[in-house]
């Protein structure tokens, strides 16, 4: 017999796959270590020892999946100053206006507070 069975709505296949494929085209043709070196200094990159840089490069190379090497320049750290926190604005006017307590010392702090150490 040549019956077939409906399965219910709700175990029915109810997607799709789908595949989206780009590609670029990339035409420049990668320095050589010279040419590479010299538009590193002109970025004001320090190189002490030329000669790491094509080592660098053939180690990384070795490792599996990896086809080019880039070097950055990091990115410029912020120096911190605690005097323009809001923080440390607010404890000088605390200052100012008096509303500061001193002890002299932990001891003391902890005998005023009613703490027994």
């Amino acid at each position: 017999s040549s019956e077939s069975t409906t399965l219910p709505v709700r175990t029915a296949y109810q997607g799709g796959t789908f595949i989206f494929i780009a590609t670029m085209k990339y035409n420049k043709q990668p320095l050589d270590i010279p040419a590479q070196i010299a538009m590193l200094k002109g970025r004001g990159q320090n190189i002490a020892d030329e000669s790491l840089v094509q080592k660098v490069k053939q180690a990384c190379k070795m490792i599996v999946g990896v086809t080019s090497v880039k070097v950055q320049r990091p990115a410029k750290k912020k120096v911190y100053d605690i005097t323009k926190t809001k923080a440390f604005q607010e404890a000088l006017d605390d200052v100012k206006h008096g509303r500061v307590t001193q002890y002299d010392s932990v001891d003391d702090l902890f005998n005023k507070l009613g703490i027994k150490v």
